[in-house]
């Protein structure tokens, strides 16, 4: 490569590497932020942080070996350092995949026989000679792992909804013309050297590789909680109770949202049986429980009522004397994260009209609560 190639070539390379290491560490934001919700589901971006990090780095240890490294003893280390990043990148982000809450899009046995089989390249990383053919084992796994998180990503799309599911659309796009970039620039040629080298690849590398990592940071930017795969099909009802009066303030029936994906929510719970369920004192048994637990310092989050679950969350200043119910048929950490999107968007809207609900008559009531139908309908496409 010609020293003006080079002075050109090599700035670029590490503004991308720079943009890289943006958007490892978005994502790696964007889990720490949401951790405190313990959604199994947001570890996805810890990991995604983790991979996308180890492979940057691993490809700026190429650039280094190759443009200044001339010691044939510190290059055979980077070269296999390269590698060994990037299997380890990989063989961690197939550790999460391998998790039990994938198995509805991959399968969780194939995907621990592959890491188990990571084992060989390893050995030959530390083996074989980065120069030689016998290296290209550990180039070949490499691969095969890349093919199954790209895979995973493409059936992790199809059952994805909403602002996930494009967000995971651009991530994906990114991630192929990355590994394209790869393929390009770092597939060995000889004496340690890979073909970055040669100017003729050089410019559609970097080019290829700055843009799939632009791709890939406009995708983790501000990237949503990732909630569990048919969460919304685990609702039935919802209900905002003004706990001074025991009137419902809104309810929402879900049944009738969730039908539209699934006709076999029907078997869930009628919107009729959950009403009857509140007229029958529900509103009592929370109010005993609340005295119970109020005296300890403690509110009462959950209530088994036979097949289904009663997730609760209490209004804050000023509007304390709100009850947010949710039922749900089975237990989910997305549920309650859902309910507690409701809540703060429902205090936001209201905060003002609550403390006058006394002044207002049934029907001036009624009709101001109607319009959070619509906030209800952006809160059920947030994923």
């Amino acid at each position: 490569m010609t020293v003006e190639l080079r002075t050109f070539y090599l700035p670029f390379i590490f503004i991308s590497f720079f943009i890289g290491y943006q958007m490892s560490f978005y994502f790696l934001y964007d889990y720490y932020r949401h951790r405190e919700r313990k959604i199994e589901l947001n570890k996805i971006l810890l990991y995604y942080g983790i991979f996308f990090g180890l492979s940057i780095t691993g490809c700026l240890f190429d650039i280094i070996n190759d443009f200044y490294i001339t010691n044939l003893f510190i290059k055979d280390i980077f070269a296999r350092m390269v590698y060994l990043l990037v299997l380890i990148a990989s063989v961690l982000i197939l550790y999460h995949i391998s998790s039990k809450v994938y198995k509805e899009i991959i399968n969780p046995t194939l995907t621990k026989i592959l890491i188990f089989m990571n084992i060989f390249p390893f050995i030959s990383i530390f083996i074989f000679n980065p120069a030689t053919t016998e290296f290209l084992f550990a180039i070949i796994f490499i691969s095969i792992d890349f093919l199954f998180f790209l895979i995973f990503q493409l059936n992790l799309i199809r059952l994805s909804s909403g602002n996930i599911k494009k967000r995971l659309k651009i991530i994906f796009l990114g991630a192929l013309i990355i590994i394209s970039a790869i393929i390009i620039g770092f597939i060995p040629v000889s004496d340690l050297e890979t073909q970055i080298q040669n100017p003729i690849i050089a410019i559609p590398f970097i080019t290829t590789l700055s843009l799939g990592l632009i791709i890939l940071l406009l995708g983790a930017l501000r990237f949503p909680v990732f909630l569990n795969f048919f969460w919304k099909q685990n609702l039935i009802s919802l209900f905002i109770i003004n706990r001074k009066t025991l009137k419902k303030l809104y309810s929402y029936n879900f049944t009738s949202y969730t039908e539209d994906m699934d006709n076999s929510i029907k078997s869930l719970i009628n919107i009729n049986e959950s009403i009857k369920l509140i007229s029958h004192g529900m509103i009592g048994i929370i109010e005993i429980f609340t005295a119970v637990a109020e005296t300890k310092d403690k509110k009462i989050q959950k209530i088994k009522q036979g097949g289904f679950s009663i997730l609760l969350e209490y209004g804050e200043e000023p509007i304390s004397n709100i009850f947010f119910i949710l039922l749900v048929k089975g237990e989910m950490d997305s549920n309650k994260y859902f309910l507690t999107a409701i809540k703060n968007q429902f205090q936001l809207m209201y905060k003002h009209v609550i403390p006058i609900l006394e002044f207002l008559d049934g029907s001036s009531t009624e009709r101001i609560f109607s319009s959070f139908d619509t906030i209800m309908k952006n809160i059920l496409k947030m994923n």
